[in-house]
């Protein structure tokens, strides 16, 4: 059984891709690998400043900092300032097995 989770958001204004890109190596370097079950995570660019993360999990996936009011994971942090706030939107499907 897997899990498909698909993270969707708007860069802030001030954020590039670059800058994105950067802090996102970091997130995925330090936070994401030790998530339980991860099988492969990968991010792209739409117009317009929007982001799409897909990850794929053998796991149920918890909630993230993202989804929390708080985090003690500054790579975390500093990823989730660079989201124009209220463009967060989290999904998560079962395979079908």
């Amino acid at each position: 059984m897997g899990y498909l989770e698909i993270e969707q958001f708007t860069l802030a204004a001030d954020v590039t891709r670059e800058a994105f890109s950067a802090l996102d190596n970091e997130v995925q370097a330090w936070s994401y690998v030790h998530r339980a079950g991860l099988r492969r995570r990968t991010v792209a660019f739409g117009g317009d400043g929007a982001v799409a993360v897909v990850t794929l999990l053998g796991a149920p996936p918890p909630a993230l900092g993202l989804d929390v009011p708080a985090t003690c994971d500054d790579a975390l942090a500093d990823f989730a300032r660079a989201i124009e706030p209220g463009s967060y939107r989290r999904s998560v499907y079962e395979d079908r097995g």
